[in-house]
C-alpha cells in the first residue's frame, strides 16, 4: 500500500553487509555494535568548551556521541593552545571512548574576516565592478575556482587532525551547487559573479556546474591529505564525493517537511543511503530544528531575549521526536537545537537516554503508514502521515516521551515515539498525554482543528489537510496522496521568497472553509480570502487578492502540486495536449500549458483528478528546478500594482471514475 504523505520510492531492506551498486556499503551487526548504542547523539557547532571548561562542562559534552566543531581557543599556530586542546580532546575521550570529535575546519564557499591568515589575496569571489560579495554575517564569499583557494582550504582540514589532534575534519557548505543563497543574505542587497574579470557577470545557471566541480577536487584533496584512516564529513556534499566522506550533515531538511510540505520519504531515501558510504565510520547525521527563527548574530542580544528564544523552541518536543525517530530508521546520530542561525544548545531530552542498545533489523513501512525499526531494548515509531496513528505492540512497552505503559499507543501525525520493552504494570502516560481531537481519516465530524492544522472530510471520500492560512497541504484519496500544497504564491524578485502570510482567520460553514488574511513583504502587502468549498464531487477554491499597498509583483500565482510518485507513468490530458508524466526528470521543465480542463490520471488508471480553472493554466516538471512534483500553476501577469488592484481565481479537483 502507498503511503499517503509523503510520496517516493520504498526502501528496500537488506538482510546482511553487502555492497551494492553506487558505492553503498551496508555495515553489518558486528560494525554497527564497533560504534555508540542507540540513539546516537550529536551537537552541531555547540560544545562550547575549551582546555579551561568546568569539569561537569566537560562531562555534559562528552555525553554527546558525536561534536562538530565548537570547540573554542583552537589556534594551530599556538603550540601551547594545541597541547591544551589536545588535553581536553582526551579528557572527552576517556569520558566517552566511542565518541567522535570533529574540527569545524572551515567552510567552502565564504572565509570569516576575522580567520583567514594565508588566504590568497587573488581568492575572493568579485562582482563586475570589482567589489567583493557578503557571504554568512561576519565572511566573504570566495572563488572555488582558485586552486590556491582549495589548497588552503584543505590545509585547515589537514591541520584539524594532524596538528589539532581531532578524530577528523568537518567542511561545511559542501552542497554540489553555487552557494547563491549566502550571497549578500544578511544585507539582502543585489550581487552579480565576475569569474574571469572581464567586467560582466556570469550566469548564475553556469556557476552550479562549475562548484560542484570545484566541490569534488577539493573533496578529492581532503581525503588525500588525511588520508583512508581519517573522519571526513561535509554538510550536504554532492553524489560525486559519496565515496570520499564518512558521511554528511542532513541540516534541517525535515523542517522543510514539517514547515515547508517537502517529501520526507525522499529525505529518508537520502539518509540511509548517506549511512552506506564506504568510508568507515559512517556518521552520516540529521540535525533538526525548533523553526523559532532568531535573528542573525543573536549572541548580540541582551541574555534575556536568547534564553527566551532558547526556551521557546526547546520546548517544541515533537519535532525533536519526529527527527529523532527518523534517524533512527538508519544507524546515523540526530542533533536537534534551536535554529540555522543558532546552532548547538546544550538540551537534552529523556529521549536520548532511551535503552535501545543496537538495532536487530532495519527499520521498515508498515499498512498504517508509520515506519518502525526494533532494537534490542524496544523499537521506535516515527508517523510521516497527515493522520494520527494507534499502534499496537505484542507486549507490555513504555514510551519513553509519555511514561505510558500499554499495548496500544497513539503516535501523532508527525511525530515520533521511541517505546522501551519493560516488566511495569500498565499506566497511563503522565507527562505527554494522547493528543484531542484525534486527526484520523474517519469520524463524525466535517472538520477537525488542532495545533493550527483543520482536517476537512469531503463527502466523495477524500480528506483535505488546511494550514492555518489556508494552504491545502496535502489532500488524498483512498489513502494515497493526490495533491499538495494548493495555494497562492507571491514573489517580488527573481529570489523567489514568497510573500509571508500574516493576520490568517477561518470560519468552517456549511460545506465550506474561509480563509482570509494578508501577505507581508516589509512594507507591501496584498490582503486574500480563499475559499474553499465541498462540491460533492471534490474540492473549490475561490481567491480574491486585494493590493493593500503599492506592489511590485515579479510572479504570481495559484498553484497544485501532483506528487510524482503517486503520478509517474501516468497522463496528463487536456483538450489538443495528451502528456505522458516522466519518471524521470528531463532537461526542460515544459510539459503542458494554455488549458483550462486537464484530467491528471496515474499509471495504473486507479486515480483520476480532473481539474478545472478560471484562466489558463501550465504544467511542469518541478523536478528541474530541485523541487519534488508536477506543478500546474494559474498564472498572473507581474508588474508594478497600485494598491485597491484586485485578481481572482478558481481551481476546482474533482474525482473522476
Amino acid at each position: 500500500m502507498r503511503s499517503i504523505y509523503p510520496a517516493a520510492a520504498m526502501l528496500v531492506v537488506l538482510a546482511a553487509a553487502v555492497q551494492t551498486p553506487g558505492g553503498e556499503r551496508k555495515p553489518g551487526r558486528a560494525e554497527i555494535r564497533k560504534g555508540p548504542d542507540f540513539p546516537r547523539i550529536a551537537n552541531c557547532y555547540g560544545a562550547r568548551i575549551s582546555a579551561g571548561s568546568a569539569a561537569a562542562e566537560v562531562e555534559f559534552v562528552a555525553k554527546y556521541d558525536l561534536c562538530i566543531g565548537g570547540f573554542w581557543g583552537v589556534d594551530a599556530a599556538d603550540p601551547e593552545k594545541v597541547e591544551k586542546l589536545k588535553g581536553l580532546l582526551c579528557r572527552l575521550k576517556e569520558a566517552n571512548p566511542k565518541s567522535i570529535l570533529l574540527d569545524f575546519s572551515c567552510s567552502a564557499p565564504y572565509v570569516r574576516v576575522n580567520r583567514r591568515e594565508g588566504f590568497p589575496e587573488d581568492g575572493f569571489l568579485l562582482q563586475p565592478d570589482g567589489s567583493r560579495i557578503n557571504g554568512w554575517p561576519g565572511t566573504e564569499m570566495i572563488d572555488l575556482t582558485n586552486e590556491k583557494v582549495l589548497d588552503w582550504l584543505a590545509e585547515r582540514c589537514e591541520d584539524s587532525v594532524k596538528t589539532l589532534g581531532f578524530d577528523g575534519a568537518f567542511i561545511d557548505c559542501m552542497g554540489p551547487r553555487f552557494d547563491g543563497w549566502a550571497c549578500e543574505i544578511a544585507t539582502g542587497k543585489a550581487w552579480s559573479v565576475d569569474l574571469d574579470h572581464d567586467g560582466k557577470a556570469e550566469k548564475r545557471s553556469e556557476l552550479d556546474g562549475i562548484w560542484r566541480e570545484a566541490k569534488e577536487r577539493l573533496a578529492a584533496k581532503i581525503r588525500e591529505r588525511l588520508g583512508a584512516g581519517k573522519v571526513f564529513m561535509g554538510n550536504q556534499a554532492g553524489e560525486g564525493n559519496f565515496e570520499r566522506v564518512n558521511g554528511i550533515l542532513f541540516e534541517d531538511n525535515l523542517d522543510y517537511v514539517l514547515d515547508g510540505g517537502a517529501d520526507w520519504r525522499d529525505i529518508v531515501t537520502r539518509y540511509l543511503h548517506w549511512t552506506r558510504t564506504p568510508c568507515r565510520p559512517s556518521i552520516t547525521t540529521i540535525v533538526s530544528s525548533s523553526g523559532i527563527e532568531p535573528p542573525y548574530e543573536m549572541w548580540r542580544l541582551p541574555k534575556e531575549e536568547q534564553e527566551a528564544y532558547c526556551e521557546k523552541g526547546r520546548k517544541l518536543l515533537r519535532r525533536m521526536r519526529f527527527g529523532l525517530a527518523t534517524t533512527l530508521l538508519g544507524d546515523g546520530y540526530f542533533a536537534y537545537d534551536l535554529h540555522t542561525r543558532a546552532r548547538g544548545q546544550h538540551w537534552w531530552y529523556d529521549e536520548y537516554d532511551a535503552p535501545l542498545g543496537y538495532p536487530r533489523a532495519e527499520g521498515k513501512e508498515y499498512p498504517d503508514g508509520t515506519w518502525r525499526r526494533d532494537f534490542d531494548g524496544g523499537t521506535s515509531v516515527v508517523n510521516p502521515t497527515i493522520y494520527d496513528v494507534e499502534v499496537k505492540t505484542a507486549g507490555r512497552m513504555r514510551d519513553v516521551s509519555s511514561g505510558k505503559v500499554s499495548r496500544r499507543f497513539i503516535v501523532p501525525s508527525l511525530d515520533g515515539r521511541i517505546l522501551a520493552r519493560t516488566r511495569e504494570r500498565e499506566r497511563e502516560g503522565a507527562k505527554e498525554p494522547d493528543p484531542k481531537p484525534l486527526f484520523t481519516r474517519d469520524g463524525p465530524e466535517k472538520t477537525v482543528e488542532r495545533d493550527g492544522k483543520i482536517l476537512y472530510r469531503l463527502e466523495n471520500g477524500w480528506r483535505a489537510l488546511f494550514g492555518a492560512d489556508g494552504t491545502l497541504a496535502t489532500m488524498d484519496c483512498d489513502r494515497r496522496l493526490i495533491a499538495m500544497k494548493v495555494r497562492p504564491v507571491i514573489v517580488s524578485s527573481e529570489a523567489w521568497k514568497d510573500f509571508a502570510a500574516a493576520g490568517a482567520s477561518h470560519e468552517a460553514g456549511d460545506g465550506e472553509l474561509s480563509f482570509s488574511g494578508r501577505r507581508t513583504e516589509g512594507e507591501k502587502a496584498i490582503g486574500y480570502v480563499m475559499r474553499w468549498s465541498d462540491t460533492g464531487e471534490g474540492i473549490r477554491l475561490g481567491l480574491e487578492m486585494t493590493a493593500e499597498s503599492d506592489v511590485h509583483v515579479h510572479a504570481m500565482r495559484v498553484q497544485v502540486d501532483f506528487p510524482v510518485e503517486m503520478f509517474a507513468g501516468g497522463r496528463a490530458t487536456a483538450p489538443d495536449q495528451d502528456v505522458k508524466l516522466p519518471a524521470e526528470k528531463k532537461t526542460s521543465a515544459w510539459m503542458a500549458d494554455d488549458f483550462t480542463d486537464m484530467l491528471v490520471a496515474d499509471g495504473e488508471g486507479r486515480t483520476r483528478v480532473r481539474v478545472l480553472t478560471s484562466r489558463n493554466a501550465v504544467l511542469r516538471d518541478e523536478r528541474v528546478y530541485g523541487g519534488s512534483s508536477y506543478r500546474m500553476s494559474v498564472e498572473f501577469p507581474g508588474g508594478d500594482y497600485k494598491a485597491g488592484r484586485k485578481w481572482e481565481a478558481a481551481v476546482e479537483l474533482r474525482r473522476e471514475k
